[in-house]
């Protein structure tokens, strides 16, 4: 169960269980003006959405942490509060599958043979051989999932393998593995996030913006330069594009048929258009997307660094100031018997190293320590290097060798036992890792972070006053 919650400054945690989030809930955006208003409305239009409140979220198809979990709970959460009282806000769940991700994995700890455990890349599925080059999720298509022979470590590991194999199961008659996946993750996580009125891939998402696609290709150039100025703002966010006039690259991926992804020119991407090939928006061009479909596109921390570059690229090619958007993360950490890993024992308080050269130490006989001190005492007080310190060193050695006789047993048992607990501290190191599946946590504290998230994002939408800075929870 989840303890009290601890209000800090920046923070909500549950004290014991390592509950940790942050959120940042930017102003709500103004009504969109022009270019932008007619972009988002031919966007959502295409996609289905009904015009309201929607708010977004999205990720490669992985199942996620809890860190990843949160900005999908934001994203409902903010759907709701944002929308009027008398109209029902919507969130879209997009799926980032132009990423080099294979959507038939999650990530569990297994037992080995020798009793072990460690964490493990289960896959779903063996259709497709692994290589050293990577496809683009989008390329996978949907598969009808089998359970891993791996052991897993534990029986609330073996049931979330279970379960999302049942997920994936249930949605395997989407277009592509990657949608697929995305499904199974958003229904395990429907008790916190609620039904999203859309999950989306980039693909589809390119065509609903076909109007700002026709103008990368009608100017590449200007479209490559402009991109190219931003990457200023982080110079290891992208890699540049090749600027050759009308031959100019362009921000998109064109799928060969091998599923391998590859940068392409304006007049390849023209030629791809016209043979119905896939070509998929590169991560700045969809991030941008997003922020004009969305009133708020919630980010983790690591996609919030990125956006600053999106913007820049946005507002100098298509004249577009982007939405805000907002930040969402958090740090569960499941229990140790989740993992099936033993509670890390307590450190001895003397190693074997010590008791080798110190074995009085395990008796209580009093006379033991005081004849110790005693050769101690004598050792220190003959002249170096003389006959009389090494007889005495001597001696010393004797009174330890004794005393290891009578103790051999009791150092062979903290022997065994120093090992096995390095062995169990090094297993207890998989507990600190927040990237574990939220599947593995306890179904209390993540009740508790979701309400937590909930709060946080009323209370800024009831008070629009409150500084942005001072908006992270």
């Amino acid at each position: 169960m989840c303890r009290a919650l601890r209000v800090e400054p920046n923070r909500v945690m549950v004290e014991a269980d390592a509950i940790d989030f942050r959120i940042d809930v930017p102003q709500a955006p103004a009504p969109l003006k022009g270019f932008a208003a007619e972009i988002r409305a031919h966007v959502r239009r295409e996609l289905g959405l009904s015009p309201g409140v929607v708010m977004g979220a999205g990720h490669q198809p992985v199942v996620w942490h809890a860190g990843l979990l949160a900005k999908f709970i934001a994203a409902s959460a903010d759907a709701a509060a944002l929308a009027p009282a008398e109209k029902k806000g919507v969130w879209l769940h997009f799926v980032s599958d132009q990423d080099l991700v294979e959507p038939s994995r999650i990530e569990l700890p297994v037992r080995e043979v020798g009793g072990a455990v460690r964490r493990s890349s289960l896959q779903y599925s063996t259709a497709w051989a692994r290589s050293n080059d990577r496809c683009t999720s989008a390329w996978y298509p949907p598969f009808a999932p089998s359970a891993p022979s791996a052991v897993c470590a534990s029986e609330m590991a073996t049931a979330a393998r279970d379960a999302f194999m049942c997920q994936l199961g249930a949605n395997q008659r989407e277009s592509s593995a990657a949608l697929q996946f995305a499904k199974a993750v958003g229904s395990c996580a429907h008790a916190w996030t609620g039904q999203p009125a859309l999950v989306i891939g980039s693909a589809a998402l390119l065509r609903a913006a076909a109007p700002l696609v026709d103008q990368i290709l009608r100017e590449p150039e200007r479209s490559a330069v402009a991109f190219n100025e931003a990457l200023r703002e982080d110079p290891h966010a992208a890699r540049p594009l090749r600027v050759a006039g009308d031959r100019s690259e362009v921000p998109l991926w064109r799928v060969a048929s091998s599923g391998l992804r590859e940068r392409v020119r304006a007049e390849e991407a023209r030629s791809a258009i016209r043979a119905g090939e896939l070509l998929l928006p590169r991560a700045f061009l969809a991030s941008g997307l997003l922020r004009i479909c969305c009133d708020c596109f919630y980010h983790g921390t690591g996609g919030a660094r990125y956006e600053r570059v999106s913007e820049h690229w946005w507002r100098r090619f298509f004249g577009i100031d982007l939405p805000p958007f907002g930040v969402a993360t958090a740090t569960l950490l499941p229990t140790p018997s989740a993992l099936g890993l033993q509670a890390a024992p307590a450190r001895p308080r003397i190693s074997h190293r010590r008791l080798w050269w110190n074995p009085h130490l395990l008796s209580s006989d009093r006379s033991q320590h005081d004849a110790r001190a005693a050769l101690v005492e004598r050792i220190a007080q003959a002249p170096r290097r003389s006959a009389e310190r090494a007889a005495r060193y001597a001696a010393l050695h004797e009174c330890i060798a004794r005393d290891r006789s009578v103790a051999a047993a009791e150092l062979d048992q903290i022997l065994r036992e120093e090992g096995m607990n390095r062995s169990r501290h090094a297993q207890a190191s998989l507990a600190h890792d927040r990237t574990w599946p939220f599947l593995l946590l306890e179904r209390a504290s993540v009740d508790a972070l979701a309400a937590a998230i909930t709060r946080a994002v009323r209370r800024a939408r009831r008070d629009p006053q409150i500084p942005r800075d001072e908006r992270r929870v």
